[in-house]
C-alpha cells in the first residue's frame, strides 16, 4: 500500500498528497469539479509522513527531511509554511511514522523508535509546550508494525481532544494481540485486546464513530483466510462475526453512509461487500461490486474535518495505485464526496424562487444507493441464474447417458431372455426326441392302466425273444440298454422327469 492521503476540508476543497521518490512529497488540490496541477511541498527521500485536519480548518503534514530531521508542513489561508519541529541528532534515516494530536492549545507527537537493547519497536509519545519547545519523551507501549504500516491513528469525531491508538503487540509464545488504546494530552489508556491469534493478521481498517468503533481484520492461517468484524459500542465489545472466508482475501476496508456499515473487500480479483442497517450487529449476504476498477486497486488514508455530515464516516478508500487521486466505489454511494462547483449567482436565483408551498428536496444520494444496491443486487441474481441454467444443462447431460446405459442394459437383456427362450425350445425338442428313443412305437395293446416298471421289463424281454435268430445274438451278447449307451429308469421315474 502507497502512503496516499486524501482530505476532505469543510470548505468545499479536496486535496491528495502522495510521495514521488525524485520529487518529494507531492499535493493535488480539486477545486471547480476538476484536480489541478501537482506541486511539491516538500522535497525529501523519505517516503513516510502523515497528514491530519486541525479544528480550525488547517491541514498539517509531518515528515521528515533527507537528513532525518522531523518538519512541518502546514496549510493555512491558502498557503504552505515548512518548519523544523525535531532535529535528528544522529543523521541517520529510521523507519518512522508520525502521527500528531491538535488541540486548541498544543500539538503532541506519537511515533515510533527503535529501542536496540530490547530489540524492540516503541511507541513514544512528545509534546510541545508553549514556549514551542519539546518536553521529554514519554514511552507507550511496545508494539509488532503492521504489515502495511506501523501503527494507525484516529480521532474521535465527538471529542477532538481523544484519539485512538490502533497497534498489535507480541503475546503469549507465539501469539499476537490486536487492540487499541485511548489518547489524549494529558493521559493514554490501558491497551485493550479485541483478538489474539498465533496466525498473521495480513490487513485490517477501522472507523471510529460518534458511539462506535468499527473493526474489520483479516486473519490469515496456513489453508484460508478469514475476514472477521468486531464493533465496541459505548463500553460492550461485541463477539467477533466471520463475514467471509476464502484462501485469497485483501483490501478490507469500510465505511459509514446514510446510517449504514459496509465492509469492503477483494478476492481474487472481484470486489465483494456485506451492507449491516443496525450499527453491525447482523450483516448481509455478500454482494458482488460490478462498477468499472482500475488494473491496481489500493486503499488509501482519507481525512474530514471534525464536523463534517453526521451520515458519512470514513478511514480508507479506494484509488487506481498508478493514479492515487482518482478514487472508486464511494461515489455510488455518497455522491457528495467530490466538491461540487457552487455560483452564488446561482445561490440567490434559488433562493428567491422559493415558496413555503415548496415541497421538501429529495435526498438523491440515497435514490443513488438504492439503485446502486440494486444494479449489484441483479448483476447477483444473473449469474444465480446463469449458474442454475449450466447445473439443469449439466444434469440434462447427466440424465441422458444414464437413459442410454438404460436402454443398452434393455437390449442385453431382451438379447439374453431371447436366447433364454431359444434354448428352452432346443432342450425341448431334445427332450421329445430323448422320450420317443426311450419308448418306441409298438403294435401291442396298450394297457390303459399305468404299467408298473418291473411288468414293463418283463414285456421288454418278451418282446426281445421275437427278435431274429441275428438280432437275438446281439441281444443276448449285449443289453440293448447298454447297446445304446442308455441308463435303464423305470417308466414312472421317467414319466415324472418329463413333467418336470
Amino acid at each position: 500500500m502507497q502512503n496516499v492521503n486524501i482530505v476532505s476540508t469543510n470548505d468545499n476543497k479536496l486535496f491528495c498528497f502522495y510521495h514521488i521518490r525524485d520529487e518529494g512529497i507531492i499535493c493535488k488540490k480539486y477545486e471547480n469539479e476538476k484536480w489541478g496541477n501537482p506541486y511539491t511541498i516538500m522535497n525529501t527521500r523519505v517516503e513516510l509522513y502523515t497528514v491530519n485536519v486541525g479544528k480550525d480548518g488547517n491541514i498539517y503534514v509531518f515528515c521528515q527531511d533527507n537528513e532525518g530531521s522531523i518538519m512541518l508542513c502546514l496549510y493555512s489561508k491558502n498557503t504552505w509554511q515548512t518548519n523544523l519541529i525535531l532535529r535528528n541528532q544522529t543523521h541517520s534515516l529510521h523507519h518512522i511514522s508520525f502521527h500528531s494530536l491538535i488541540s486548541d492549545n498544543s500539538i503532541q507527537l506519537i511515533y515510533n523508535i527503535f529501542n536496540p537493547s530490547e530489540k524492540t519497536q516503541q511507541i513514544i509519545k512528545q509534546q510541545m509546550d508553549k514556549k514551542n519547545g519539546w518536553d521529554s519523551p514519554q514511552p507507550i507501549d511496545t508494539f509488532v508494525p503492521f504489515i502495511n504500516s506501523n501503527f494507525m491513528l484516529q480521532n474521535i469525531k465527538c471529542e477532538s481532544a481523544l484519539s485512538l491508538l490502533f497497534y498489535q503487540k507480541k503475546g503469549m509464545n507465539t501469539e499476537s494481540n490486536l487492540g487499541y488504546r485511548e489518547i489524549s494530552p494529558t493521559r493514554h489508556g490501558a491497551f485493550i485486546t479485541f483478538h489474539t491469534t498465533q496466525n498473521q493478521i495480513i490487513d485490517q481498517s477501522f472507523l471510529t464513530t460518534n458511539d462506535t468503533i468499527h473493526m474489520v481484520y483479516i486473519v490469515k492461517s496456513m489453508f484460508s483466510s478469514q475476514l472477521i468484524y468486531r464493533r465496541k459500542f459505548e463500553s460492550d465489545l461485541s463477539n467477533p462475526i466471520i463475514i467471509y472466508e476464502h484462501q485469497k482475501i485483501e483490501n478490507c476496508l469500510l465505511f459509514v453512509c446514510h446510517e449504514k456499515l459496509y465492509v469492503f473487500w477483494q478476492m481474487a480479483g472481484q470486489l465483494l461487500f456485506v451492507i449491516s442497517e443496525d450499527n453491525g450487529k447482523s450483516f448481509t449476504k455478500f454482494k458482488k461490486y460490478i462498477s468499472k476498477l482500475p488494473a491496481k486497486l489500493q486503499k488509501v488514508i482519507f481525512h474530514q474535518e471534525y464536523d463534517s455530515q453526521e451520515s458519512f464516516f470514513m478511514s480508507e478508500v479506494y484509488a487506481d495505485k498508478d493514479r492515487p487521486w482518482d478514487t472508486y466505489v464511494i461515489h455510488d454511494f455518497f455522491k457528495g464526496f467530490y466538491p461540487k462547483k457552487v455560483h452564488v449567482q446561482e445561490q440567490q436565483i434559488v433562493a428567491s424562487n422559493r415558496v413555503e408551498s415548496q415541497p421538501p428536496s429529495i435526498d438523491e444520494n440515497y435514490y443513488h444507493e438504492q439503485i446502486a444496491i440494486l444494479k449489484n443486487q441483479i448483476h447477483v441474481y444473473k449469474a444465480q441464474v446463469t449458474e442454475k441454467d449450466a447445473k439443469i444443462m449439466q444434469l440434462a447431460g447427466q440424465l441422458q447417458t444414464k437413459s442410454k446405459e438404460t436402454s443398452e442394459i434393455e437390449n442385453t437383456l431382451k438379447k439374453k431372455y431371447n436366447e433364454i427362450i431359444l434354448e428352452k425350445e432346443m432342450l425341448k425338442k431334445e427332450f421329445e426326441d430323448f422320450k420317443r428313443l426311450m419308448n418306441p412305437p409298438s403294435n401291442k395293446h396298450i394297457p390303459t392302466e399305468p404299467i408298473r416298471a418291473e411288468e414293463r421289463v418283463i414285456s421288454f424281454e418278451e418282446m426281445t425273444m421275437e427278435a431274429s435268430p441275428i438280432q437275438e445274438t446281439f441281444l443276448e451278447d449285449i443289453p440293448l440298454n447298454e447297446a445304446l449307451d442308455i441308463p435303464q429308469i423305470p417308466i414312472e421315474e421317467e414319466v415324472e422327469e418329463a413333467e418336470q
